[in-house]
């Protein structure tokens, strides 16, 4: 299984997260597109970074704003008309994952903590 490192995240922790092989192929491609436009590659560069800001990984504010942006031009909107936020995806990931454990009959109690470690 393919990971990917996030660095000093939230309370400057670190964690890996296990990748599916289509969102490892998607990262791939992303990277080769990096590659071609002669973009930063190195172990160091963050794999969403900022160009205004000097090739400097988003910090929270900033890829909040562009994330809104994205998703308004893309037209994804909630079912009330709203822009989502990053938080709901975060949300609907964890209560999937949770409704997915309960119907496959999984012991919930005991995968919690990897659900906490998966979300940081």
């Amino acid at each position: 299984m393919r990971t990917l490192l996030i660095r000093e995240s939230k309370f400057h922790k670190s964690r890996l997260l296990p990748l599916n092989d289509d969102i490892a192929e998607e990262i791939n491609h992303y990277l080769q597109a990096r590659a071609r436009r002669k973009l930063p590659l190195s172990p160091n560069t963050a794999l969403i970074w900022n160009a205004l800001r000097g090739g400097r990984a988003y910090c929270g504010k900033h890829l909040q704003h562009s994330m809104r942006q994205l998703l308004q031009q893309c037209s994804i909107f909630t079912a009330k008309g709203r822009l989502p936020r990053l938080h709901d995806a975060r949300h609907s990931f964890a209560v999937n994952a949770l409704l997915r454990w309960y119907r496959e009959g999984a012991d919930v109690e005991a995968k919690l903590p990897l659900l906490a470690t998966y979300l940081g």
